[in-house]
């Protein structure tokens, strides 16, 4: 009988072990464990297509005869151009689903020395789109992103790739900000993802920062809720919510007034509302550095580095591979 724990039970009664992430400890962590314990349990395992080489090479050359010079992540936020491409697709006899030709051409784009070898590369983007009047409201999106996260464990890309999920994107955010468009929202989730990446190169000058040192540069924590925010310059600079000792939300905004009169209103932060935690503004701190006390691209490394060592509860976690 020693050797009979839960383990060989679960053997004995046919049953299958799938990994998980580690756990994450403390009050904000029972809403990440649970989600991840319910997209094993749930999540449908969906058998993954096969492609031959042909089959990606004519996938790059249907993509270049409709692409308009946008890069191949123009099909994660304009609706016209998906729409020209998966007809394209089919009518070259691609038989596959919008979301699986889809993620394929992000895949050679992320490996294009390997398919290069194979003889498929994709040509340089000619055209970029920019996002104008979103600032101000990135952390709606960004909680939005992250809530989808923890309930499905699953990436920005595949977030937006996949059409039932980038609705419920759209959906969360409108709810918030209903004047932000859905070209808007996937613009401003795609920027957001190359901001959360830290390049290998990088690394190491950013680890070498000591957020000690930034100390006496922030503003004094205040409550959300008797903010005044004729004191807040009308600049770029970083943002910080807490509450008690554990972060909430940091990231490094173009319009500080903006943001934190877009924060002051408790709306933004229901988003991230659960039966564990609910915003409470009287209870949640917030403080800034101001780009006029540290320079632009000083600023973009000091927030890597706050992102890196203290990982806020509602931010996209930074990663290493670029996506």
């Amino acid at each position: 009988m020693e050797d009979l724990d839960y383990y060989a039970l679960s053997r004995l009664f046919g049953a299958k072990m799938v990994p998980m992430k580690a756990p994450v400890f403390g009050h904000f962590g029972i809403l990440e464990v649970t989600a991840e314990a319910a997209k094993v349990l749930h999540a449908p395992q969906k058998e993954k297509p096969r492609f031959t080489v042909s089959q990606e090479k004519l996938i790059v050359q249907t993509f270049e005869k409709i692409r308009e010079g946008f890069p191949p992540e123009a099909l994660q936020w304009n609706s016209e151009i998906l729409r020209q491409f998966v007809k394209a697709c089919r009518k070259a006899g691609l038989d596959f689903s919008q979301e699986d030709l889809v993620r394929r051409l992000q895949t050679i784009r992320k490996n294009p020395n390997k398919y290069a070898r194979l003889g498929i590369k994709i040509k340089p983007a000619t055209r970029k789109e920019h996002t104008e009047g979103v600032a101000v409201f990135a952390p709606v999106i960004e909680f939005a992103l992250v809530r989808l996260r923890y309930r499905y464990g699953i990436s920005i890309d595949e977030i937006l790739i996949d059409r039932g999920l980038g609705a419920e994107l759209e959906k969360l955010v409108q709810a918030c900000v209903p004047e932000l468009s859905p070209q808007q929202i996937r613009l401003a989730a795609l920027s957001l993802r190359k901001k959360r990446f830290l390049p290998k190169n990088r690394k190491q000058s950013v680890q070498r920062l000591r957020s000690d040192r930034l100390e006496q540069t922030w503003s004094p924590l205040r409550p959300l809720a008797t903010l005044d925010l004729s004191s807040i310059p009308r600049c770029g600079g970083i943002v910080e919510l807490r509450q008690g000792s554990r972060d909430l939300y940091v990231s490094r905004n173009d319009d500080l007034h903006g943001v934190l009169e877009f924060l002051h209103n408790s709306k933004p932060l229901s988003l991230m509302a659960s039966p564990f935690w609910t915003p409470n503004l009287n209870e949640i701190e917030t403080r800034f550095i101001p780009e006029t006390t540290l320079d632009p691209a000083k600023l973009e490394k000091w927030e890597l580095k706050l992102l890196t060592e203290r990982k806020p509860n509602f931010n996209w976690p930074i990663s290493t591979r670029a996506a």
